[in-house]
């Protein structure tokens, strides 16, 4: 059964290239189309923290988010979230999401793009995995979970996921039907290969993607997740103060170790955007650059 169309469901773009302001920066990575085999850009948007003149965090959130969202509805979202947490906020879209018209959704087309964008931050931003974790909601916790399976990243916090596109099937076209669905974003076959440290984050009023599924993945991994159960949190109906980012805040504090204040000693961040391309795409930032002799 051909699930891409019933499954991706990517709203009206929400947002332009030129629509951030201040020191975030919208930019594409270059990647390919993996079904045409032809080039695409997959939209991104950079939301650094900075900690004085001349650093920004050294850690850095990626997020993936749900279907029916983009960049543009993410924003808001993630916003606050970076100021308290005191982390740059890397948002990546989905091909047929957005901006991102070149390609069409798909589970292998999100997993290959997500991987590059974490190269992409790994080598070119030249950030260790180490200081990368990875946030994601809903349709956003398959492309996390993968990455952290095959990466040691700093963290995996995951919001409203679900065991497998198999096992959301099965709510909604029957156990038989949901047999002959092709079974992408294997969230539950993957997650017992993630070593870092897990937030788990589900509402307990979740229709779409029953709290069972978050227990599923939890008990695989007992002894390094952290789970929050929220009593009046749905799938797309949550307090993003009380049921969401308190949570974060405390699992990046308690887990990650990440509080970070100003005098801090903070490797520079804006040494690793000194790439070439970079400075080009974002010139205003290069009063932050020392040359190297």
């Amino acid at each position: 059964m051909q699930f891409n169309k019933i499954f991706f469901r990517p709203p009206s773009p929400t947002y332009t290239s030129k629509e951030f302001k201040g020191t975030d920066r919208y930019f594409e990575i270059p990647s390919n189309d993996i079904k045409k085999n032809k080039s695409t850009r997959i939209p991104c948007l950079l939301m650094p923290y900075i900690l004085n003149q001349q650093n920004i965090s050294k850690y850095y959130i990626v997020y993936f988010h749900g279907n029916a969202e983009d960049l543009g509805t993410s924003y808001d979202f993630l916003y606050d979230l970076r100021n308290e947490a005191k982390c740059n906020i890397l948002l990546t879209e989905y091909g047929g999401y957005g901006l991102y018209q070149q390609t069409d959704s798909s589970v292998k087309q999100i997993e290959y793009d997500s991987e590059i964008v974490l190269i992409y931050i790994n080598e070119v931003l030249k950030t260790p995995k180490q200081n990368i974790i990875l946030l994601g909601r809903s349709m956003g916790s398959g492309p996390a979970c993968l990455l952290a399976s095959k990466y040691q990243v700093r963290g995996l916090m995951l919001i409203s996921a679900f065991t497998s596109l198999r096992d959301v099937a099965k709510k909604f076209v029957g156990s038989f039907i949901s047999k002959i669905v092709q079974n992408g974003f294997q969230n539950i076959d993957l997650i017992d290969k993630i070593l870092c440290p897990i937030l788990i984050i589900h509402g307990k009023n979740d229709k779409l993607v029953p709290v069972k599924h978050a227990h599923y993945l939890a008990d695989k991994v007992n002894n390094r997740v952290t789970q929050f159960y929220q009593n009046n949190m749905t799938h797309n109906d949550y307090d993003f103060d009380k049921d969401i980012k308190i949570n974060i805040l405390t699992f990046l504090k308690e887990k990650m170790f990440i509080y970070q204040e100003e005098n801090d000693p903070i490797l520079s961040k804006f040494e690793v955007l000194m790439q070439e391309k970079f400075i080009y795409i974002y010139p205003e930032y290069q009063q932050f650059f020392t040359k190297n002799d």
